[in-house]
């Protein structure tokens, strides 16, 4: 009994070599399994989308964005990190450095073109702001993508 309880404490290197092995296949197969729920990204791209064409139309009224659409786009953040950390099993405090310049890239790109709907709502054209509302649900669809799988890829080589 007492010699059992030594072999489970201290496994010869084959066997922790095999247990080695099965964790990192256990990996793998996790990452090739895991898939995005495109549902909630499409959400988060909407509810953006809905954000930049509010703040546009809002910014077109007045002159100015107002604060509750700052409180808006803070609250929206705030969401989308906790339903991306519940949902999607991704923690931002463990992000990689290659997914936190995909998010700096989205930051950069969101206010670019936010800026370009405010240009085309205080003239009048509202094409442009459709297209602004179309363009940011597609960047943050792919940014959302693109972190995900960079995540996954990350679980799958350590």
């Amino acid at each position: 009994m007492e010699n059992e309880s030594a072999r489970r404490d201290n496994p010869s290197p084959a066997e922790a070599a095999e247990s080695l092995r099965a964790l990192t296949e256990d990996r793998r197969r996790l990452s090739d399994t895991v898939r995005l729920p495109w549902k909630l990204v499409c959400f988060a791209g909407l509810i953006l989308a809905w954000y930049v064409g509010s703040s546009a139309a809002d910014n077109h009224a007045n002159g100015q964005v107002g604060v509750g659409n700052w409180f808006l786009l803070v609250a929206l953040i705030l969401m989308m990190s906790y339903l991306a950390e519940r949902e999607l099993g991704i923690r931002l405090r463990s992000l990689c450095a290659e997914s936190w310049m995909v998010i700096a890239g989205w930051v950069v790109l969101f206010f670019v073109v936010q800026g370009i709907a405010f240009a085309g709502a205080n003239e009048e054209v509202q094409w442009v702001v459709g297209v602004a509302c179309v363009g940011v649900f597609g960047l943050t669809v792919a940014a959302i993508a693109l972190v995900y799988r960079l995540e996954a890829q990350r679980i799958a080589e350590r």
